[in-house]
């Protein structure tokens, strides 16, 4: 979906998929936060209809991510943002409320980034690192 009301929650579900023929280890927390310096494995580029970024807004409190954060994705898999024990597709829970963390009440098309990065291993699991970029994705708010 690429539409929305202003009142209506922006969600996005946040997909990691191995597309290399080894196995890797990645860290599956998801945490969005800001880009810098607080911790995250994903941060978001926002802009409105001007062109300006949307800044987060959210103070999110985190520390470094535990060894359950750390899976092993085949190749051709996918880690996701849902919870563990959460089925695909069941509700706002396997998604993200982009609303909740950005201004997007002002009509207007804005363009969305998501940025996966991961600069940590878990002591024993030496885990892939390094940044990925979604594709730049266009959205309405009505």
């Amino acid at each position: 979906k690429t539409e929305f009301a202003r009142s209506e929650n922006v969600l996005c579900r946040m997909i990691l998929t191995n597309v290399s023929s080894e196995a890797v280890t990645a860290n599956a927390r998801f945490l969005v936060n800001a880009r810098s310096p607080a911790y995250h494995e994903v941060f978001f580029v926002i802009t409105d209809s001007t062109g300006r970024e949307l800044q987060f807004q959210l103070m999110v409190k985190a520390g470094d991510p535990k060894r359950a954060d750390f899976v092993a994705i085949k190749p051709g898999g996918s880690a996701d943002s849902r919870p563990p024990g959460v089925p695909a597709l069941m509700g706002s829970m396997a998604f993200y409320n982009l609303s909740d963390a950005y201004n997007l009440e002002t009509p207007g098309v804005y363009t969305v980034q998501a940025f996966y990065e991961n600069t940590t291993s878990f002591n024993d699991m030496p885990a892939w690192k390094g940044r990925l970029a979604s594709e730049i994705v266009k959205i309405t708010v009505k």
